[in-house]
């Protein structure tokens, strides 16, 4: 998704964006934005298609997008492995999950991890479609039960 600097400023000088979660709510005022000279129907339907495409992401990508210091795409990637999606990553944060036993994972990005606060996060949060194409799925889990007893 991508929002230009010139929009997003008059976005916010509209009182439409207050937080980067304000994004996902930008269909609320449509009737409203569409009235504004600068705007016409067209441009803010493509504005909104983008945001819409936008909501369909992978985890790693929304938490490297938390901006937490030291977890970026390559370590939100490794963490991906570990934890299959976001509620289970905050709760191992909030639970004191020993981050540091991981592999390339030291006592900073185990501290930035545990001490992020996730209010904002939690909020952006409900407006995404998360997959997680990083986490180990169970080889059984898609096999049919079949009848063992073949007598």
């Amino acid at each position: 998704m991508y929002i230009s600097t010139a929009v997003l400023e008059d976005l916010i000088d509209f009182g439409f964006i207050k937080n980067r979660a304000d994004i996902f709510r930008l269909p609320e005022h449509k009737n409203e934005w569409v009235k504004n000279q600068n705007y016409g129907v067209r441009g803010v339907n493509r504005i909104l298609r983008s945001i819409d495409v936008a909501r369909h992401t992978t985890l790693d990508k929304f938490i490297a997008s938390l901006g937490i210091p030291l977890i970026g795409s390559t370590v939100s990637k490794e963490l991906c492995k570990y934890f299959q999606n976001y509620e289970d990553l905050k709760c191992a944060c909030r639970t004191g999950y020993p981050f540091e036993t991981l592999p390339t994972f030291g006592e900073a990005k185990a501290t930035a991890l545990k001490t992020y606060d996730f209010a904002e996060a939690d909020e952006i949060y409900q407006y995404l479609d998360i997959t997680n194409p990083y986490f180990p799925q169970d080889e059984d889990e898609d096999l049919p039960l079949t009848d063992m007893n073949t007598s």
